[in-house]
């Protein structure tokens, strides 16, 4: 169903949505554009089918009372092979038109390294018949 499962804390200030309220939403409720959430939905699509491991996109995520924040998201399939489990999705914001520059973005890296960490261990917590996002 698209649904969130963890979010870091750049995640939340970015959006203005606290993870707890970000951990009752899906990908849908982020996106505010039928045409973009069409466009991602067919990347999606691909992912589960095998088509594709990872994609790309420019578009607007919903913010808790700011307007569409622009963004650019990568989106991995995780495993590779097989039934999809979950799917990793890094959110990189368009400030000016740019994405933020490296130095900006390096300060969360080891925020996110903690939770790949985090993710993989609650991961390896669920037995091979359960599932972390319903597809």
């Amino acid at each position: 169903d698209g649904g969130i499962v963890m979010a870091n804390r750049a995640t939340e200030e970015l959006l203005g949505f606290s993870e707890s309220e970000l951990l009752r939403m899906t990908w849908h409720d982020l996106t505010p554009d039928k045409r973009e959430l069409a466009n991602d939905q067919d990347m999606v699509d691909k992912l589960v089918a095998g088509k594709r491991i990872d994609y790309n996109l420019i578009k607007f995520y919903r913010t808790n009372g700011k307007p569409p924040v622009r963004v650019q998201i990568y989106v991995r399939r995780w495993p590779i092979d097989g039934d999809v489990k979950y799917f990793m999705v890094t959110i990189m914001p368009i400030v000016n038109g740019q994405l933020l520059a490296y130095e900006q973005a390096a300060g969360e890296f080891v925020e996110m390294s903690a939770n790949i960490r985090k993710l993989t261990e609650i991961i390896e917590g669920y037995t091979a018949d359960s599932e972390l996002i319903s597809i």
